[in-house]
């Protein structure tokens, strides 16, 4: 599940559907099927209509408030998915980040890594974390 405040929020289950709340969790409307062709892993967003979903095929599917639009990041599953005005900080199961802070996806050389799970984000961009299998701890600064 991910917050954009105490109204808006996103979760996703594994069967391809995502849904949507707009009143702080009272209630929650599907706005998907998102078509992927894995299984939803992960959810980031900034604000109603706005939503990112990842899956085990290394895709990131887009909503922007009537549609699914997916885009190829990599090749594992992108297991976490952070957000912040112009950047998406995403992290996958061969222990390779990549970033968005425009219409590309680049991949980041942070050293050979081990499997990264979740990944978070400041909202000043100064600091970002990426977490992983056997304690594993990346952190740009």
């Amino acid at each position: 599940m991910a917050l954009a405040d105490a109204s808006v929020g996103y979760c996703c289950d594994t069967n391809d559907a995502v849904f949507e709340t707009t009143d702080g969790g009272a209630s929650f409307d599907r706005v998907g099927p998102v078509g992927a062709g894995g299984t939803l892993e992960a959810v980031a967003t900034l604000g109603r209509g706005d939503c990112l979903v990842s899956a085990d095929d290394g895709v990131v599917h887009r909503y922007g408030g009537s549609t699914w639009t997916p885009e190829r990041v990599g090749e594992a599953a992108i297991c976490g998915l952070a957000r912040r005005e112009g950047e998406t900080i995403a992290c996958d199961a061969d222990g390779v980040i990549h970033e968005r802070s425009g219409t590309d996806w680049d991949a980041i050389d942070a050293g050979p890594l081990e499997s990264l799970i979740g990944v978070a984000v400041a909202p000043d961009g100064r600091r970002a974390v990426a977490v992983g299998d056997e304690g594993t701890i990346v952190e740009r600064r």
